[in-house]
């Protein structure tokens, strides 16, 4: 069966609409006087609760729920008649014997009822209050629900069930909560029974709110912390990236190109390719003229390697060498002319080949500037040279005796006599003489004795400096000549020596006696050890040295 109005599918014996309220005309069907327990429910839940009659005083139920039918049409006769029955205790058999009962007692005072379609005369006799009729709900709660806290998607806890009204058990779990109370007392304790059913979900629920608001909490903590943490990395990054572009202007603004340039900085220039496939940029005309103005006037011309240098041009380089102001400029003039390296630094590259008479060649190396001194007393020598390999081999003295030291040696007269007749004469004609201090021999006095030489053979401590703590000689040992700059760029020491000192399967003299015994003059080994000598009258290599 369904309704007139608005087709939803009704029960059976259904007098009203459960959705629309309207009635429903079942005069053909059955009874009018009838109504089917069954139904009872679904009429009290879905209908829409209508004013009770006035109750008399000493009455003890509420009056009937089952409206009156006209027995011609069959449709409800008084919208008065019905009632809530909200307290469950009313059956539908109680109610219509109340309802026959007062209708009895006022049979002479009230008019017939009407059908709803028929209000009564406003103020008749019999008139009863009409009551707005509202569409009753769709659908009702098998029971009251406490308030569920909100919890996150994890929580799975089972919740109640939603029961549609075919689904209750009885039509009595089914009456709405709003339903009329008989009297004040029995709504009191119907509020109180109200207030006991939700007081256990709602203390229930106390918890799950409280496991709930932490959670929230939780989460939105670490979202602030997210959030702040994600700013604080975007203002890192920002302030990374200005101080990035404030340094990059700033070396930008103090380049050569940039507008705080310092005044007088080099353009740095483009070095042409190896290969030879774009020819060097010359020098302009003027870059010669500020060369030329930097050196002294009547100054040799820059070659490429001291090999290039005739002996008078090093001998005139070494005058301008001599006479700078400083030893900064001495060294800067001789870097100029390639004679060392940057800051004066000597490797032994720094060279040039001497021819002897006998055929003899030996690479005479640049040893150090400004280290001997002139034997006019007109200041120092500006050039040092000392050979690299042996110029000849002799003995320091031909009895096999010290002798007085390195004034009365026979090595020293071989040396100014026999090998200097021996050099070319564009050579010993710029040799300077200087001075030399030697130590005498043990027991044949004190002090150093001084000569003037051309040519000499190295001292000790020209060679390896002051010896150390760990040397016999340490204590007696006095220094005869600051070690010189090639021995102390090439890393020389009195324990030492090595490849950088040594001549294959030679030894040569030092001019030094040594002063721990009357025995021995110094020598270097052939593996560069110098720690031992010789006896005078043993032949070994010459090392020479001269200045120019």
């Amino acid at each position: 069966m369904k309704c007139k109005k608005c087709g939803e599918e009704l029960p059976d014996r259904a007098r009203f609409c459960l959705i629309c309220g309207t009635p429903v005309d079942q005069a053909s069907e059955s009874p009018a006087d009838e109504t089917p327990e069954s139904d009872a429910p679904a009429v009290l839940e879905k209908t829409v609760a209508m004013s009770a009659l006035p109750e008399e005083e000493g009455a003890a139920e509420p009056v009937s729920t089952t409206p009156d039918v006209d027995a011609a049409d069959g449709e409800p006769a008084d919208d008065a008649a019905a009632s809530d029955a909200a307290d469950g205790e009313a059956s539908p058999d109680d109610a219509e014997a109340v309802s026959s009962d007062e209708s009895a007692d006022h049979s002479e005072e009230a008019p017939s009822p009407k059908k709803l379609e028929e209000p009564l005369e406003a103020g008749g006799l019999g008139a009863i209050p009409l009551v707005p009729v509202a569409p009753a709900p769709r659908a009702a709660r098998a029971h009251a629900r406490a308030q569920r806290s909100y919890l996150s998607q994890g929580d799975h806890r089972p919740r109640p069930e939603r029961l549609s009204i075919h689904d209750a058990p009885s039509w009595a779990e089914h009456i709405p909560s709003h339903a009329p109370k008989k009297d004040a007392a029995e709504g009191s304790d119907a509020s109180t029974e109200h207030g006991a059913q939700h007081e256990s979900p709602s203390h229930d629920g106390e918890g799950t709110n409280s496991l709930g608001e932490l959670h929230k909490d939780f989460r939105n903590n670490f979202t602030s912390i997210d959030m702040t943490r994600n700013r604080l990395l975007v203002i890192g990054a920002l302030a990374c990236a200005a101080v990035l572009v404030v340094a990059f202007l700033g070396v930008f603004a103090t380049s050569w190109i940039g507008p705080f340039a310092p005044k007088g900085a080099e353009i740095p220039q483009v070095q042409p390719p190896s290969n030879g496939s774009i020819e060097p940029l010359e020098a302009s005309d003027d870059e010669e003229e500020a060369e030329t103005e930097e050196l002294p006037e009547g100054a040799p011309e820059v070659r490429d390697a001291v090999e290039d240098y005739s002996w008078e041009e090093l001998s005139q380089i070494s005058e301008l060498i001599a006479a700078a102001s400083s030893d900064d400029d001495a060294l800067s003039l001789a870097e100029r002319y390639g004679l060392c390296g940057p800051d004066g630094e000597l490797d032994g590259t720094q060279s040039k080949t001497l021819e002897l008479g006998t055929g003899t060649e030996v690479t005479m190396r640049v040893a150090g500037f400004r280290q001997d001194q002139k034997s006019d007393g007109s200041g120092a020598a500006g050039i040092t040279f000392v050979a690299q390999n042996s110029a000849g081999s002799h003995t320091i003295n031909y009895s096999g005796q010290l002798g007085n030291g390195w004034q009365d040696s026979d090595m020293r007269t071989y040396l100014n006599e026999d090998l200097l007749a021996q050099l070319p004469d564009d050579l010993s004609s710029v040799i300077v003489e200087v001075k030399k201090h030697t130590n005498r021999v043990l027991g044949t006095g004190e002090g150093q004795a001084e000569t003037d030489d051309k040519l000499w053979l190295p001292s000790y401590s020209e060679v390896v400096g002051q010896p150390g703590s760990g040397s016999n000689r340490a204590s007696a040992y006095r220094s005869e000549g600051e070690q010189y700059r090639l021995y102390k760029d090439l890393g020389v020491t009195w324990n030492s020596g090595g490849s950088k000192v040594s001549l294959p399967d030679e030894y040569w003299w030092l001019r030094s006696p040594e002063v721990v015994n009357t025995r021995w003059y110094m020598i270097v080994a052939p593996d560069g050890a110098i720690t031992y000598g010789h006896r005078p009258g043993t032949e070994n290599a010459i090392i020479l040295g001269f200045c120019v």
